[in-house]
């Protein structure tokens, strides 16, 4: 989801692409019911996955200031552009209402992270995400053991005070563990060419990670409530499922043929306001964390990605997408090789 800008005029991997649209599916349904079969089902790898998929879309040897230039293009700018639209939304909607302005308000948006309140609760995982990658951007250099040994300790403090770490502005606190998502996806990328049987190989892997959730040995994780599940167990479980899927994928999209392909690559350039402003609809909508139903849930996905498609062809869509305007069609890989991160 915010590897999209990175390259834009390479091709592009509908595979991948659909693991996103995926993932943004199961990040809605998770918002959108509140039950715990869905928590069980969705959590445990909803969100790792992104973080997982920037790993195995890393590309190497950029230089930080490049990194930071790259990832404030497809990250910070819409984050930053939605979170002002956003905030006006719910000021507007306080004076209409009769509850007046909250001075807290400012400074907690400012704050990011657990500080937001709703219908902007998802702005943390952008900032999250754009520290985690610059942070491993950092560490990138260095030893294996020592790109594992950063993130591990902080994964360690945050097991032990969770709400601590989630409480750093801007989710930086719980961006540093969550390199671990990143450093899991690079590797498997590395070793993916040795994987003969991907589809059966996938299959298996989410039988265990499913298997591992089912039993209650593996809880679900909340990153930004700095939740990471059973210690470890937790973390290998979201790492699996995550590569699991992405070799599933790899053998499904590809058969499904390059029309599919084409409407899962437009999807999934719109990911990141999807995101962003489906808690949006499920707040005006009157659910925010109710029950939830089929039609709640269609209407959160369904408007969110009609407004991002429709901006995709703008001149807002480097602002409110992270991504280029859409010009010509563009090529559409079906295969498993994505944009760079």
């Amino acid at each position: 989801m915010a590897d999209e800008g990175a390259n834009a005029r390479r091709s592009r991997s509908a595979a991948i692409d659909a693991v996103r649209v995926l993932g943004l599916t199961a990040v809605v349904a998770g918002h959108a019911f509140a039950d715990p079969v869905v928590r069980s089902a969705l959590y445990p790898w909803h969100v790792p996955v992104f973080f997982f998929l920037t790993g195995y879309l890393w590309t190497s040897g950029r230089d930080l200031g490049t990194e930071i230039r790259k990832r404030s293009a497809t990250l910070l700018r819409p984050y930053l552009a939605w979170l002002l639209l956003g905030g006006l939304l719910v000021l507007v909607v306080r004076l209409l209402t009769g509850r007046g302005v909250d001075p807290g308000m400012v400074g907690a948006m400012l704050l990011g992270g657990t500080h937001i309140d709703s219908p902007l609760y998802t702005f943390w995982f952008v900032t999250a995400l754009l520290f985690a990658a610059l942070l491993y951007r950092l560490l990138e250099r260095l030893p294996i053991w020592a790109r594992l040994a950063v993130p591990g300790a902080a994964l360690a403090v945050t097991y032990a005070v969770p709400h601590v770490v989630a409480g750093i502005p801007l989710s930086v606190g719980v961006a540093v563990p969550s390199v671990l998502f990143l450093l899991a996806g690079t590797v498997a990328r590395r070793y993916r060419p040795r994987i003969r049987h991907p589809l059966g190989s996938g299959l298996a892997a989410v039988a265990v990670a499913a298997l591992a959730v089912s039993t209650g040995a593996s809880r679900p994780v909340d990153i930004k409530q700095g939740d990471f599940g059973t210690p470890v167990l937790s973390v290998a479980v979201a790492v699996l499922a995550s590569f699991g899927i992405v070799l599933i994928a790899e053998v499904v999209i590809p058969r499904l043929g390059n029309r599919i392909g084409a409407v899962v690559v437009a999807l999934a350039a719109g990911g990141l306001l999807v995101m962003l402003v489906h808690p949006v609809v499920l707040w005006a909508l009157g659910n925010d964390a109710d029950a939830g139903s089929w039609p709640l849930f269609l209407s959160a996905l369904a408007a969110p990605w009609a407004l991002a498609v429709a901006l995709r062809h703008t001149a807002l869509s480097p602002w409110v997408l992270g991504v280029p305007r859409a010009t010509a069609p563009r090529d559409v890989r079906s295969g498993r090789s994505g944009s760079g991160s």
